[in-house]
């Protein structure tokens, strides 16, 4: 499983990132086509992240917290 992260998280991202790879995951600087999801925190004033965006374009599953 290959995951990649945006915005701001309830946890410290190390620690999410952490979580992640304990359970197998796989965690990536960025989206590609070989990515299962995006997992995304609060993004704040922007609306729709680079991230968002290129998952939206690739299919990739969003999971917003």
């Amino acid at each position: 499983m290959k995951v990649a992260i945006t915005g701001t998280l309830p946890l410290p991202r190390a620690q999410v990132k952490s979580m992640l790879e304990d359970k197998g995951a796989i965690v990536m600087g960025s989206i590609s086509k070989h990515s299962s999801f995006l997992i995304m925190g609060d993004t704040g004033k922007y609306e729709i992240t680079s991230k968002m965006k290129k998952a939206h374009e690739l299919g990739v599953k969003i999971i917003t917290l």
